[in-house]
């Protein structure tokens, strides 16, 4: 039975203990913190047109900034293999259950 059409066919009473249920075993889920001010404004330093390589040392790599020991990117660059992009090129790789690709960001 899909999990939409089980939750709609349980009673009343049982759906309102639903509520908090999560799908993913384990899952917590963490509060976030909404970020007043001119959004415009506050991101714009963040803007990449990717056309200078040496913008490359402003972003990060998600697996040096959490401590894992797996270099996932065999080629990472910005404006060099291709003018005006950045190229990350995976090594071959499986994702798997908790296991996240490579991300990169400022």
């Amino acid at each position: 039975m899909p999990f939409h059409r089980y939750l709609t066919n349980r009673p009343q009473s049982r759906r309102r203990n639903l509520q908090s249920f999560s799908p993913i075993a384990g899952e917590v889920l963490e509060s976030r913190q909404m970020l007043s001010g001119n959004p415009v404004a506050d991101i714009t330093e963040l803007s990449d047109e990717f056309d200078d390589s040496t913008s490359l040392t402003d972003w990060q790599r998600v697996n040096e900034t959490e401590g894992w020991n797996a270099d996932q990117l065999q080629a990472w660059d910005v404006d060099q293999s291709q003018p005006g992009r950045m190229v990350m090129q995976p090594h071959t790789v499986v994702w798997f259950e908790n296991y996240r690709g490579p991300m990169v960001y400022k």
